[in-house]
């Protein structure tokens, strides 16, 4: 199990004056980031959680535990998609696209009470993945940012249109209900952190 993100912006109740470069917020986090920046975000999310009511925090839990079960539901249809095309691959995501975590990514993982990554993707803007390997994607699925799992390429769409409709349709509207509980958790973190400071 994993935990934690938003991309909505900075939210409340963190600090941002934590030593960011050009004054940006812990909450702040989808950019290329030093080892210590990444470190200071992380921190400053589990303190904020800390604050959070216990009967708050298990609905919270609850919904990042729905969440990573989704994510679980779709693991294998991606794994299968990855071992057809990866050798039909001239560019791949991990080296050329410019994906990073988000705060809802990493609220997901918090809550959820896994242990995040020790970094984030890149820490220079143009660097590939610092978590691929000659074998994949290091991380397990429920720990990748979200973008990881949703985005497909060309290759990986025509995987999924030679699937039956039926199955179509169950993994559109399982990425469709885990869009909307990862929404539902950052506003449900705002509020409770929002609560819990009056």
């Amino acid at each position: 199990m994993y935990h934690r993100q938003y991309t909505g912006g900075p939210l409340g109740g963190l600090s941002p004056d934590r030593g960011f470069p050009s004054g940006r917020s812990p909450t702040d986090v989808s950019w290329p980031m030093s080892d210590e920046d990444w470190r200071d975000a992380n921190l400053a999310l589990a303190e904020s959680l800390a604050e959070i009511p216990l009967g708050q925090y298990h609905r919270l839990r609850t919904l990042a535990e729905n969440i990573a079960i989704g994510i679980s539901l779709l693991d294998p249809m991606f794994d299968r998609y990855c071992l057809i095309c990866y050798p039909k691959c001239d560019e791949l995501c991990c080296e050329t696209a410019q994906v990073y975590y988000h705060f809802t990514d990493l609220l997901f993982i918090h809550v959820l009470g896994v242990e995040p990554p020790p970094y984030q993707t890149r820490s220079k803007q143009g660097e590939p993945c610092r978590y691929l390997s000659l074998k994949g994607c290091v991380l397990p699925r429920v720990v990748r940012p979200y973008l990881c799992t949703w985005y497909m390429c060309d290759l990986h769409l025509e995987c999924f249109f030679a699937e039956r409709p039926k199955e179509q349709t169950r993994v559109l509207g399982l990425m469709e209900r885990i869009r909307l509980d990862k929404e539902r958790l950052a506003r449900e973190y705002t509020g409770a952190l929002e609560a819990s400071g009056d």
